[in-house]
């Protein structure tokens, strides 16, 4: 699940597999740059982005799945059920075939777009909230001692 990625995370399949770096290629071209390559190079920061993780962490779920199936014969296409948890829902459709590779990258990008947005409103709103209630727990301080002057022109109980 989402932190869990780490800048290489999945390289060693990367090297030995085209397989992988052809799940890799369908990644970038569905996204339009290299998520190939902030996974394998970095930078962490932009790996940590969610509109990026959740891709990131999908493909290499999905990579290492298709190398056990089709390179060591781990059959799961009879398996009657697929499970995932958030994130990890994707990766199990991806996987029991029940969603196309290309369309879980766009969504999951697109998931992690809007709870980034989401995440900011949030912490804005938490942030208003202490605000105000700041403002009325400190407003009796403000009536008994007064307002006073801060050295750079603003009231110290506003």
């Amino acid at each position: 699940g989402q932190g869990s990625q780490f800048v290489g995370m999945g390289s060693d399949f990367y090297e030995k597999f085209d397989l992988v770096k052809d799940i890799f290629a369908t990644a970038d071209k569905t996204l339009g740059f290299s998520l190939s390559n902030i996974i394998l190079k970095g930078p962490e920061e932009e790996l940590r982005l969610t509109q990026n993780a959740q891709p990131a962490i999908m493909t290499v779920g999905v990579s290492i799945y298709k190398v056990l199936n089709k390179k060591y014969n781990l059959n799961l296409g009879d398996a009657k059920y697929f499970a995932g948890h958030s994130l990890g829902e994707y990766t199990a459709l991806v996987c029991s075939g029940s969603l196309e590779l290309d369309k879980a990258i766009f969504l999951l990008h697109e998931r992690g777009k809007a709870m980034r947005i989401r995440c900011s409103q949030r912490v804005h709103s938490r942030l208003e909230r202490y605000g105000s209630f700041r403002r009325q727990r400190l407003a009796p301080c403000m009536h008994v001692r007064g307002t006073q002057q801060h050295p750079h022109g603003k009231h110290i109980f506003e």
